[in-house]
């Protein structure tokens, strides 16, 4: 392309930067006209007179619920060179256990060939049984500490036993920690 081309594209391109420019001004803009003034003359705070009915019938009902009380909960293990299935506990009958995280921790001397790996929690909501399936891959290392860590929700209905499955595959000296936190709330009637 020329330089007389290039000129005159940049000039045509800054004069419509000037015209639309020109027709955006802001002496065009209009607010809202002014309102009523209002003036308070009384002791602040007002006083607040008149009263208020609030009936419940049964064709006109108000809605109301209620929350159930939450119980923080948590559970720890340790085990040592085994495959592990423990249960966790069994879920009072007038609760239900909502689990919200799920972790694991090896922990060995340097170098030692330390295998972990969660496999599942089991539990049963509405009569159906189900294990839960955690991302943890067996894998080797070489460094003296290991660890999986699960955010999640997972429930579990009243009069369920909890199961958690993790496998370890470990030296004698080595130690896998298992931390569950969650909470148990109150079923509603």
């Amino acid at each position: 392309m020329s330089r007389a081309r290039v000129r005159l594209l940049r000039a045509i391109g800054a004069a419509l930067v000037l015209v639309i420019g020109s027709i955006m001004t802001s002496d065009r803009a209009v607010g809202q006209p002014a309102g009523p003034s209002v003036t308070i003359a009384g002791p602040l705070p007002l006083p607040v007179t008149g009263s208020l009915d609030l009936s419940n019938t049964s064709a006109d009902p108000l809605f109301v619920r209620s929350v159930p009380k939450r119980y923080p909960w948590q559970a720890v293990g340790t085990l040592q060179n085994s495959v592990v299935v423990a249960e966790l506990l069994t879920v009072p009958s007038n609760q239900r256990l909502i689990i919200e995280y799920v972790s694991t921790r090896g922990v060995g001397p340097s170098g030692s060939p330390l295998k972990v790996r969660l496999d599942a929690i089991s539990t049963t909501v509405g009569g159906t049984s189900t294990a839960f399936y955690f991302v943890s891959p067996q894998i080797s290392i070489g460094s003296p500490y290991y660890s999986t860590q699960q955010p999640t929700k997972i429930y579990a209905d009243p009069g369920t036993k909890v199961h958690i499955f993790v496998e370890a595959h470990a030296a004698a000296d080595d130690s896998v920690y298992i931390a569950v936190s969650g909470y148990l709330e109150d079923i509603i009637p």
